[in-house]
């Protein structure tokens, strides 16, 4: 499904929408669009869940492509197949200094661990020696697994999958209401009505 949002001629993309049009990427589309530029901060929200999202003149992150990769993560969320696109054509001597101009910065040092987790390439940065340690995904609007501390980044990877196959899951309102019905648990008392034979000879 392809989906429209009425465009103006004062508005810009920001984030991975700017991104995937300065790179010239073909990827599937993200859920959320960021453009800068409108008199106010709306939302609008089409009936596959897709959402546009304008922004006032003050949010512009500039026109150097580094900086909405924090925009991106700040506004858009995580989107790991638009990111492992770019860092494919990023210059990574830029790359680098952009990281090392904003060495304690939550969103420059996720950006530095996912390309080196990704593409499995060291950039050329010393380990950071302090800083608080911060989570890759946000617990409240994603589903997280255990995760595995990087002391060089001071970054704890709680996505649910490695490098090669990672599925990234939104915790969004179809799925809480899911949650809340708790299903497994209505199955649960379903199948304690029946003797355990039954349901073996069933299973079988």
């Amino acid at each position: 499904m392809v989906t429209t949002f009425p465009k103006t001629d004062n508005v810009k993309l920001a984030g991975y929408a700017f991104l995937i049009r300065h790179f010239n990427l073909q990827v599937l589309p993200h859920w959320h669009i960021s453009q800068v530029g409108g008199s106010t901060h709306q939302q609008i929200i089409e009936s596959d869940g897709r959402v546009c999202e304008t922004f006032t003149n003050k949010y512009w992150p500039g026109d150097i492509y580094l900086e909405h990769f924090e925009f991106a993560l700040k506004y858009d969320g995580i989107n790991l197949e638009i990111l492992s696109e770019v860092f494919d054509k990023v210059n990574i001597n830029e790359l680098t200094s952009w990281i090392i101009s904003k060495p304690q910065s939550q969103y420059t040092r996720r950006i530095w661990y996912l390309y080196e987790w990704m593409k499995n390439k060291r950039l050329e940065i010393e380990d950071l020696t302090s800083g608080n340690y911060i989570d890759l995904l946000d617990e409240e609007k994603y589903y997280t697994a255990q995760n595995e501390t990087s002391s060089r980044h001071h970054v704890r990877n709680n996505l649910l999958g490695n490098f090669k196959f990672c599925p990234v899951i939104r915790k969004t309102e179809v799925l809480n209401k899911f949650e809340a019905s708790d299903l497994s648990d209505k199955c649960r008392k379903i199948l304690a009505k029946y003797p355990d034979d039954f349901l073996k000879r069933a299973l079988s």
